[in-house]
């Protein structure tokens, strides 16, 4: 498994599990940090000692949840002329 070191996206390939196939741009994650970058990528970040790869923290951002899209019945209601209905 590696991470892009910019964007903090996770990649894996059966082929290669324990090389970084993509480049300087991409940590190789340790065995031990797997669970912790599929979980926190991509709102983490990267902890280092020179090139290894040793931690990886939450950096505590998340984008907004969006709001939810009206229910079949809400529209409904609105097509037929119904008062707009609270979000």
């Amino acid at each position: 498994m590696i991470i892009n070191k910019t964007t903090y996206q996770v990649q894996t390939i059966s082929t290669h599990p324990n090389d970084n196939w993509m480049g300087n741009e991409w940590a190789l994650v340790p065995p031990e940090l797997h669970a912790k970058a599929l979980e926190l990528a991509p709102y983490c970040e990267l902890v280092f000692n020179g090139e290894a790869l040793t931690d990886i923290t939450d950096s505590g951002t998340r984008p907004e949840p969006e709001p939810p899209e009206p229910t079949t019945a809400e529209l409904l209601h609105l097509l037929l002329g119904g008062d707009e209905f609270e979000s």
